[in-house]
């Protein structure tokens, strides 16, 4: 059935309105000359926030499932609808353009994340650890959620990235990469990694590169891989620390950094590392970006943040 729409989703879906309409203005400003106040310009597949400046924020409020809320998977779809997994609960939600709230659904075994895998229809892969596999789903105009073929991988995936034609996905020290034909999946990476403890994974197809955050403890770092299975570059820095979500953001990446709770971007080549905003976010787990939809996502996670802090995930737009 599909859940209630609160009083405060009614309120969210207006601001965010409101905010397209100031965003579309801003733009017909810059167009026209006029110098525009909305910080998140993309120019030239780079995204601009002056360094003094924060980004307008808004929220998604998943509800209450019975445990306390673990956020792991964020997708932004072709039609602008958002999906969230609570791993904790073993729930799917999928929200409209609007941030309202219309499907929720249980899987089991627990799904962990889950990837956007066209650019046109709202098909989406999640990844299901405890069974070692990947499970493609169609998601419709109403938000229900419908399971389809299952994809056994050899590793308990739990991150996931995908450029349509190829999937990425990651255990805490494996990597596999799978490429389509169209009709189906077959294996083209598996690669295992020692003294690794992977987060998140990001790629780009066109450079045949997948970039990684490693949370291990001694030697947190950013990995960029080849297709090949072969690490091309490193970056630790210790404005950074530990790094959690990661993105492709237009020809930069986007990271969030779990120590310090703001964002920053890099380029593909791991040089060029900057703050991305002056906005900072609780112990930021899972980020992802959309350019389509000039969107950006984050979830929280630890365990001292509060209940509801666990069910809120921030909301970034872009010009």
């Amino acid at each position: 059935m599909a859940s209630a729409v609160s009083t405060s989703d009614k309120d969210i879906a207006k601001a965010i309105e409101s905010m397209k309409k100031k965003i579309d203005k801003l733009v017909i400003q810059q167009g026209e000359g006029k110098e525009g106040i909305f910080p998140g310009e993309v120019t030239n597949g780079q995204v601009h926030v002056p360094p003094d400046k924060e980004m307008p924020m808004h929220s998604i409020n998943l509800p209450f499932q019975g445990k306390p809320s673990w956020i792991t998977g964020i997708a932004i779809l072709p039609s602008g609808k958002v999906i969230l997994i609570d791993h904790s609960n073993e729930v799917v939600t999928v929200f409209g353009p609007s941030l309202n709230c219309l499907r929720t659904r249980h899987i089991y075994p627990a799904p962990y994340d889950v990837a956007s895998i066209s650019s046109t229809r709202d098909h989406v892969m999640m990844t299901i650890p405890d069974s070692q596999e990947l499970l493609n789903c169609e998601v419709l105009e109403n938000g229900n959620v419908l399971l389809g073929k299952r994809l056994k991988t050899s590793i308990a995936c739990k991150a996931i990235a995908s450029d349509e034609r190829y999937v990425a996905v990651c255990s805490e020290s494996d990597l596999e990469i799978f490429e389509t034909d169209g009709k189906s999946w077959m294996m083209v990476l598996d690669e295992s990694y020692t003294s690794a403890k992977f987060s998140y994974i990001a790629m780009t197809s066109a450079e045949k590169k997948v970039f990684i955050t490693d949370h291990n403890n001694s030697n947190p770092h950013i990995k960029c891989i080849d297709f090949h299975g072969t690490a091309l570059w490193k970056v630790a820095d210790g404005q950074i620390r530990v790094c959690t979500g990661i993105s492709v953001l237009g020809t930069q990446l986007l990271v969030a950094s779990w120590d310090s709770g703001k964002m920053f971007t890099l380029s593909s080549q791991g040089d060029s590392l900057k703050t991305f905003s002056k906005n900072t976010i609780a112990f930021p787990w899972k980020l992802l970006t959309s350019t389509s939809q000039k969107m950006i996502c984050v979830s929280q996670h630890k365990n001292v943040l509060s209940e509801e802090d666990k069910r809120i995930i921030k909301v970034f737009y872009l010009v």
